[in-house]
């Protein structure tokens, strides 16, 4: 099993080597471009450049460095060591909220829903997500995600008129200036990462997968 810890900048760099590097199964990952996408864009190009690096083991998937601020530690670690590949095709690091835009206007949930329904076989159960790009998948299923998230939603979700509206995102610690920097669009967290980060879950309950939450 290999784990990418992503981080962004020298900070969260140095945290995550810091914390993660006493498991086998951790590889810190420094993002080498951000954009609007912010933690997505790891599904990019980023793992698909280390292919070679996960594409034998049983599983490979993505936490953020900052994880231990929102997880136990002894939860990261039953995710890690319950996950089996005759059992499990993915395994999720949180579930079980009420509302997956609580902290969001409606138009964001509004477009999400809207593309799962036009683009995914079936919807799974709106209480159950994953989050923070913090998930586990077998070799083949990360390919097919990532295939998916590139040349079939990305296409559909930059279109959409409402994406660059502001998300409302009250956790947010940016400047104007730095998510003017960022974005090359928008002084404000527009909706692209609160969606995409709900996308792998409903991605691949669709399609019957067998999941560990």
């Amino acid at each position: 099993m290999i784990i990418y810890v992503v981080c962004h900048n020298d900070e969260s760099e140095i945290l995550a080597n810091d914390q993660f590097s006493k498991y086998d199964w951790a590889r810190v990952l420094r993002l080498k471009e951000q954009n609007h996408l912010f933690e997505g864009v790891v599904y990019t190009t980023e793992l698909l450049e280390r292919y070679n690096e996960w594409k034998d083991h049983d599983f490979v998937g993505t936490i953020s460095y900052s994880i231990l601020k929102k997880v136990t530690e002894s939860h990261m670690n039953y995710i890690v060591s319950a996950i089996r590949p005759e059992l499990h095709d993915a395994a999720f690091f949180h579930t079980d909220l009420s509302d997956w835009f609580y902290c969001h206007p409606d138009f964001v949930k509004s477009i999400y829903y809207e593309l799962v329904n036009d683009l995914l076989p079936r919807h799974a159960p709106a209480n159950r997500w994953g989050f923070f790009s913090c998930w586990i998948a077998k070799p083949h299923l990360m390919l097919s995600y990532i295939s998916f998230f590139n040349n079939i939603w990305l296409p559909k979700l930059e279109a959409h008129p409402d994406v660059w509206r502001n998300a409302e995102y009250g956790g947010g610690t940016l400047s104007k200036e730095h998510l003017l920097k960022l974005t090359k669009r928008v002084e404000h967290y527009p909706c692209h990462p609160f969606i995409n980060e709900r996308l792998p879950f409903h991605y691949f309950a669709s399609f019957g997968l067998r999941i560990l939450f």
